[in-house]
Order: structure tokens, then sequence, then C-alpha cells
């Protein structure tokens, strides 16, 4: 009975060894085959996004101008450059403006001839009239002649406006584009009037003359405002020095002080 038992019980034994093995081993390969907590990353999470909108020049800009506005700063570059645009705009305007000088002798200079400089043409013979070589040739002669002359006629009338405008320009400087005290409008003004002056007359229009009468009333303008100034400027000095001042004259030494004055000053101790 007892060897029945115990072969019984070797034989369960082995039973449950052959029914254990198997099972351990199959769990044992789940197991490694998929482990806990480790999740295989997705197709879709392995891919970066494309909705992402990287920064552009222009919010780094906004930025930029956000930050100098709270900080109340003006950048320097942005000054500088605004100093340099305005000092080209004045030196493009002081080019622009053309002295009286410069436009005179524009007109008097130009390759075309200017109206008033040419005499109008008159033939020497009629159309269709006979000459004979001798006439023809004292017509030419005298025709050359007339050109030389017309010629320089026209010299000394051009170096003459020259020179006056040029001495217009010395004796007021209001005229003048390299003065400080030029003036834009008042120069447009007399460059205009004295141009259509020396177009109507060339050969006699003198420049300083006419320059002359048109700066006489702003002259006087100018000097009348000046003297308005200058006696405003004398009266009030005048007044100042006439004012009388509160002049604190100097106390005198006790020593010299009267027993009277003393008492009003020191007071008296009964």
């Amino acid at each position: 009975m007892a060897h029945q038992d115990k072969a019984l019980n070797e034989k369960g034994e082995e039973d449950n060894a052959l029914d254990t093995t198997p099972v351990a081993e199959e769990q044992d390969s789940e197991v490694a085959a998929e482990p806990e907590g480790v999740v295989e990353p997705t197709p879709e999470a392995v891919e970066p996004k494309s909705d992402l909108v990287e920064p552009t020049e222009e919010v780094g800009e906004a930025k930029l101008e956000g930050e100098e506005a709270g900080t109340g700063e003006v950048p320097k570059k942005g000054y500088t450059q605004r100093v340099r645009e305005l000092v080209k705009e004045r030196e493009e305007a002081k080019a622009e403006a053309q002295s009286l000088k410069d436009r005179l002798a524009e007109l008097t200079g130009s390759v075309e001839p200017q109206e008033g400089f040419l005499p109008p043409y008159q033939p020497q013979v009629e159309p269709g009239t006979e000459i004979s070589p001798e006439q023809y040739q004292t017509d030419v002669l005298k025709t050359a002649d007339g050109l030389v002359t017309l010629k320089l006629k026209q010299f000394e009338a051009i170096n003459r406006i020259n020179d006056e405008a040029v001495e217009a320009l010395k004796v007021y400087p209001a005229l003048d584009p390299e003065s400080e005290s030029f003036n834009r409008e008042l120069s447009d003004s007399v460059t205009e009037a004295v141009e259509a002056h020396v177009k109507a007359n060339p050969y006699s229009a003198s420049v300083k003359k006419f320059v002359d009468k048109l700066m006489k009333p702003y002259e006087k303008a100018v000097t009348k405002e000046v003297g308005q100034v200058t006696e405003k400027l004398a009266k009030q000095v005048s007044e100042t020095a006439l004012r009388p001042t509160s002049v604190k004259q100097g106390e005198k030494p006790d020593s010299e002080k009267t027993i009277a004055e003393l008492e009003n000053e020191l007071g008296v101790v009964y």
C-alpha cells in the first residue's frame, strides 16, 4: 500500500511538472514580447506637426517696435537717418535755387541766340532784282561788317550784364544762395523781373540799376523794422536808467549817532 501511494504521488508530481512548465514558458515569452508600460510610437507622433508657424520678420519687427514704445526711447539709428534726410533736402533746395548771376549767364551764354539779341533779318537785295558783281561784292562786305559789329555789341552787352549781376549779389546778400541771409522768395522774384528786363532791352539794360530799383522798397522796409526795434530797445534802456532805485544810505557809526537815534535803534530799558 505504501508503495502504491508513493508511486501515485511521484506520478502526480510528474504530471504537475509537465503541466506547469509550458504555461510558464508561454507567459515568459509573452512578457518578453510585450513588456508592460512601453508604448510603441505611432507615425503621427514621430512626424512633426506641420501646422506650427515659424516667427516671421514682421513679427520680430513688431516686437522690437513694441519694446521701443514701452521704453519710450527713440532709436538712435532712426534719428540719425532723419537728420541726414533733412540735410540732404536742404542741400537739394539750395542747389535748385539759381542765383541772379547763374540765370543771366544761362540767358546770355546759351547756344541758341535769345530773342532780342539778334535783329530781324533784312535782305540786301529785293527778290528778282539783277545786280552787278561789284554791287554784290559791296553787299557781301557790308553784311560781313554788320555781323562783326553785331558780335562785338553782343559781347560787350553779355560781359556788362554778367559783371553787374555779380556786383548785385555782393551788394545784396539776400539774393545770393551762398549767403546766410539768403531769401529764396525775394531772390526768385528779383531774378524773374531782371531776366524779363534784359530780354526786353538786351543792349541797354542795366542790371545793377534795375536791381537797385527793385531792392529799394525791401531795404526801406528792413531799415524801418530795424529802426523800430532799435527805438523800442533804446526806450526800454532809458526807462530802466531813469527809474529810481532804492539805494540804502550808509549807516553812521555808533560814535556819531545821537542819544535819540541810539534809543530808537536799541530801545530803552527802565
